[in-house]
């Protein structure tokens, strides 16, 4: 990410030897590919190395590929970009705040293991994953990993039990988690850390299946293994966010004539949630409640924003790290990446998370009228700002963390790339 003379395109400089479009790059494409999705594959609880600092599948991958990412954006001629800025301001604050919090030690255990989650998997996905060839290796390998997960999730369906982890916690020899019911079924969560995180899994990757250019056929053939994955770990706002993703592409696709169609839909978005403001007495606690699958969950996640806030106020800036709260909810569970971020790292983290998003999101004015293969791109770049907008809204009552964390600044980090080709890289 260093300024470079080349302003032609994203591509390696000549002494290199090899251009983006070199055919002896398709196998570093698959490589990054498969290390920066199959960690999906390995539950963190049964299969990480503990050497001081918890070292999962999700977090060996992002190590092992740092160092080449860096090599990649200095070489590269892409330049930087306020993504870049406002990401590296959030790793970098994390890991302060909780030095700040509980001393110096802090870097050395969680607060620095997110930190170098979320700035490693954002460069891995800055450096290597925004080419086309590398794009179709990303998705091959992601339907793989949706084929791979949904099997897991319907054997833990049919055995009324976690299987993988329960059969990997007795080779491992740990005592295995609790599987999760809802009324009387057990929730799948397959390789995950929680069927939350298995049901958000599988309704964000229905962004970027649905944006594919792949054959109707088989968009519609992984759109439904998403829904019924979605299904299979009983979480509600998953399933609603496989239904907004479908509404949103149709959306686009039915008005894709009218050019002010985006400005339209955050027009009528505004307005709903002024609608809602003007009606009900507790906006916030309306959508938190509407996105659960049933009453009483919604309330207990409406209390849990209560007490999170008034905690928050005691500690705006730097947070609590990850000491004991001293309340019976939030020290039990924290069900919202914002809130559980803010309390550990303060409110500055979170928004600088959110700028990150934001900066990543951001439409382009003109797209490079010689840009190769524009059309896929211009298609996968909608999709994957779908999928970021749907993981800020799903994190209003889900925490991720593990390898939903790293896969979100993995995301980050491609979309960012993407913004820049398409914009000819300005920046």
């Amino acid at each position: 990410m260093i300024n470079s003379t080349n302003r032609s395109g994203l591509t390696l400089p000549p002494t290199a030897g090899l251009t983006t479009d070199s055919p002896l790059l398709g196998p570093r494409y698959s490589i990054v590919a498969w290390l920066a999705l199959v960690p999906v594959l390995l539950p963190p609880r049964e299969l990480h190395i503990d050497a001081g600092v918890n070292f999962t599948p999700g977090r060996i991958c992002v190590i092992v590929l740092l160092i080449p990412a860096l090599v990649n954006l200095l070489f590269s001629g892409q330049r930087t970009s306020w993504a870049d800025f406002f990401a590296l301001a959030t790793a970098v604050w994390i890991p302060v705040a909780a030095m700040f919090s509980k001393g110096t030690d802090a870097l050395f255990t969680a607060a620095g293991g997110e930190s170098l989650e979320f700035l490693g998997a954002y460069m891995v996905g800055r450096a290597f994953l925004w080419h086309p060839a590398a794009l179709r290796n990303f998705l091959n390998v992601l339907k793989f990993v949706i084929i791979v997960l949904f099997f897991c999730a319907l054997a833990d369906r049919i055995s009324g039990q976690w299987i993988i982890e329960n059969s990997l916690a007795s080779f491992v020899n740990i005592v295995p988690a609790g599987a999760n019911y809802r009324e009387g079924v057990v929730r799948a969560t397959a390789t995950l850390d929680h069927p939350i995180l298995l049901g958000a899994f599988f309704a964000l990757a229905s962004a970027l299946f649905i944006y594919s250019n792949m054959s109707t056929l088989s968009r519609a053939f992984f759109l439904l293994v998403c829904l019924f994955g979605s299904y299979l770990s009983l979480s509600s706002v998953s399933l609603m966010v496989w239904c907004m993703i479908l509404g949103v592409y149709l959306y686009d696709q039915f008005l894709s004539a009218v050019s002010r169609r985006w400005t339209l839909f955050w027009g009528a978005t505004f307005m709903f949630i002024c609608l809602i403001v003007a009606t009900t007495n507790a906006p916030l606690g309306w959508i938190i409640t509407h996105m659960t699958w049933d009453p009483e969950s919604g309330y207990f996640r409406y209390l849990i924003w209560n007490a999170a806030l008034e905690r928050i106020h005691e500690s705006p800036y730097i947070g609590f790290a990850f000491s004991p709260l001293n309340d019976d909810i939030l020290d039990t569970t924290i069900d919202s990446v914002w809130l559980a971020s803010a309390l550990r790292f303060g409110v500055p983290m979170i928004v600088w998370l959110f700028l990150t998003n934001l900066a990543a999101i951001w439409p382009t004015r003109k797209i490079r009228p010689d840009l190769d293969d524009a059309a896929f791109l211009k298609r996968m770049n909608t999709g994957f700002a779908v999928m970021l907008l749907m993981f800020m809204f799903i994190g209003l009552t889900v925490h991720f963390w593990n390898y939903m964390w790293v896969y979100w600044a993995l995301c980050l980090g491609i979309k960012t790339s993407l913004r820049q080709n398409l914009a000819g890289n300005k920046g």
